[in-house]
């Protein structure tokens, strides 16, 4: 190491401890002793490992949930959003996906195409409040496949 080069290092690590004390001045007069009781960086939860045993819904696990494009019903989007939920899933991600369909009938081709049309959203909606009365989070994607950018696209 060049002298250069120590000289620097050294000026940093001053600068450094100088806005430690400056920002942290409190230390000087009454250094801590022990962690606060509730810790700020994360106050929303407090950890019990009881909680462990039957975690809340909300802390469980997501699933992509694939509708093909919107051949589907809302008999059977409310039935497996309590599937989901009596499983012990906290939420699902929509992933609408319409390429790459077997599509046999011109009537399926019709239905799972018809994504992103009202009765599309008419769907969406009935799996939302479903999903809301199990005390679930919803998550969407932004179309049928990935990526939703790229370079093939002009800014």
């Amino acid at each position: 190491m060049n002298n250069l080069t120590r000289c620097l290092t050294a000026c940093i690590g001053i600068i450094g401890l100088l806005s430690l004390v400056a920002f942290r001045s409190d230390w000087v007069s009454d250094p801590p002793t022990r962690l606060p009781k509730k810790p700020t960086w994360f106050p929303q939860y407090d950890v019990d490992p009881a909680t462990f045993q039957n975690p809340p819904l909300a802390f469980g696990p997501y699933a992509r949930w694939w509708w093909p494009g919107n051949d589907v019903t809302k008999a059977e989007l409310q039935r497996e959003i309590n599937l989901f939920a009596d499983n012990a899933f906290g939420g699902v991600e929509v992933q609408t996906l319409a390429l790459g369909l077997p599509l046999s009938t011109t009537d399926v081709a019709a239905r799972v195409r018809s994504w992103d049309t009202p009765t599309y959203y008419e769907n969406l909606k009935t799996a939302l409040e479903e999903a809301r009365k199990r005390g679930m989070t919803v998550d969407l994607t932004d179309g049928s496949g990935w990526p939703p950018g790229g370079s093939f696209l002009d800014p």
